[in-house]
């Protein structure tokens, strides 16, 4: 968001890794776009849910330093509050000796995998996707590779990019006709055990996938 640091903000403290293993919660958080705050109605509008459902869930993303508020707006014969998240992106402690974070860190990208699903169900029912050429916006796959460091290094450097554009594209002031809302899910892992040698009829030894 506007005037915040572009480091990641780390859950540091288990309440707050808590509060994000709910999907609603992380969607309250995709729903910020560009700088200036959003009232809990713009968030319901834009999530296509009552106001009333959300306060409870935007009021405790505030209570543990995940969103703060940034100001007011008047609307009608009141004035509403605007939130913001404290930082860009959220992230957990690198520490496999936390085992608790470990949990945390798991059941939030299984929430996050989850909203994925869900949507892409939208997009195919609803025949909202766009499927192949330039503008392809619904797209799934995976993919196992066995890749050298500099591989590695160019997949990472084409993820940052990606996350750039985004990033770039959430902070622009003005919006166009042709806009799309679109989700981006991404998991990056090693995979253990893939790499065995296993012995060939001849008795020489290869490495197999």
């Amino acid at each position: 968001m506007a005037n915040k640091t572009p480091e990641t903000f780390v859950l540091e403290r288990p309440e707050q890794r808590d509060v994000l293993r709910s999907p609603i919660r992380l969607e309250i958080l995709g729903q910020f776009l560009k700088p200036g705050g959003m009232s809990v109605g713009e968030i319901a509008e834009r999530m296509g849910r009552p106001a009333a459902s959300l306060y409870y869930h935007v009021e405790l993303l505030e209570a543990v330093g995940i969103l703060e508020k940034v100001g007011e707006r008047r609307r009608g014969k009141r004035f509403e509050a605007l939130y913001e998240p404290v930082a860009d992106r959220f992230g957990y402690p690198a520490d496999p000796d936390q085992t608790s974070s470990i949990e945390d860190a798991v059941k939030t990208m299984s929430s996050a995998f989850r909203m994925a699903e869900k949507d892409m169900k939208s997009a195919l029912q609803d025949n909202t996707g766009t499927y192949e050429g330039p503008y392809r916006n619904c797209v799934g796959t995976r993919v196992h590779a066995r890749v050298s460091k500099k591989a590695l290094k160019a997949v990472n450097d084409h993820l940052a990019a990606i996350e750039s554009v985004l990033v770039e594209e959430n902070q622009r002031e003005t919006a166009r006709k042709t806009d799309q809302y679109v989700s981006l899910t991404l998991a990056l892992l090693p995979l253990h055990g893939r790499n065995k040698p296993v012995a060939t009829k001849s008795g020489s030894k290869s490495s197999k996938e």
